[in-house]
């Protein structure tokens, strides 16, 4: 009867599901946070090459 309780819990359900699908979603997770850093840094150059002046708009 106590387990029938422990998953009529919600947020212990949650837990489970976040645990065991971790191998799935953190690579995805990395991925994006890579791209977002390899874009801030191609953003970052363009910035600071129109600021020289080396590149005109």
């Amino acid at each position: 009867m106590d387990l029938i309780a422990l998953f009529k819990n919600k947020k212990f359900i949650i837990a489970i599901i976040l645990i065991l699908t971790i191998p799935i979603w953190l690579p995805i997770l990395s991925y994006i946070f890579e791209f977002i850093i390899q874009a801030g840094r191609i953003m970052g150059t363009y910035i600071r090459l129109i600021g020289s002046g080396t590149i005109c708009i």
